[in-house]
């Protein structure tokens, strides 16, 4: 939600749960655990780009990891200046051209795009 302030707290009905959850996390930051730093939003985020990258992989059959999938977007993005990604893109696929020899004489050239 943007502009809305998000809580790092959470609640919870009882004081045993509460408690419980706070000896997991605590346990999880003692032993180094990188998803205990995540935010509850952070979190979600994540999944729902793993998501997006297994429905990729079904659909393209390349496999991308997170990191390589946003390390990615990020260098595109910066090449792109202020276009987005997509049309950079676009923009480029526009001016490519297939040249295809027609005949046997290499002097005749068709640009298709």
């Amino acid at each position: 939600m943007a502009g809305k302030r998000q809580s790092l707290f959470k609640s919870y009905p009882t004081y045993s749960e509460a408690k419980t959850a706070g000896e997991k996390l605590a346990k999880q930051l003692h032993e180094g655990s990188p998803a205990s730093a995540l935010t509850a939003s952070h979190a979600d985020a994540a999944l729902a780009a793993l998501q997006h990258l297994e429905a990729f992989r079904q659909s393209t059959e390349k496999r991308l990891s997170l990191l390589e999938s946003v390390s990615g977007y990020c260098a595109a993005i910066s090449k792109a200046g202020k276009d987005s990604v997509n049309e950079a893109i676009e923009g480029y696929l526009s001016t490519v051209a297939t040249v295809i020899l027609q005949g046997s004489s290499c002097n005749q050239l068709v640009f298709n795009h």
